[in-house]
């Protein structure tokens, strides 16, 4: 649906709504509107093409949040020890 068409739906409801339901909108709009945009720099979507591409030709491989974990703490556990 382009935005044009959104407008017009919503004016359309807006002009039936009650109140209630105008202020529940308005109050959404007002707190959002400043809401910080994230914007990622043209390297780090660079990089993250790549290691997708990576992944999906199979030349790289995901590991669970348990093996991540695992290794995490095997490297602080090491770093601690002074080892």
């Amino acid at each position: 649906m382009h935005s044009s068409e959104i407008k017009e739906k919503l004016h359309q409801l807006i002009n039936k709504a009650p109140a209630k339901e105008l202020q529940a909108i308005y109050t959404f709009i007002e707190k959002n509107k400043n809401a910080e945009i994230v914007t990622y720099p043209k390297v780090l979507k660079q990089e993250l093409q790549k290691r997708q591409a990576d992944y999906f030709n199979g030349t790289s491989k995901l590991i669970s949040a348990r093996q991540s974990k695992k290794r995490i703490q095997k490297i602080l556990a090491v770093n601690l020890n002074g080892s």
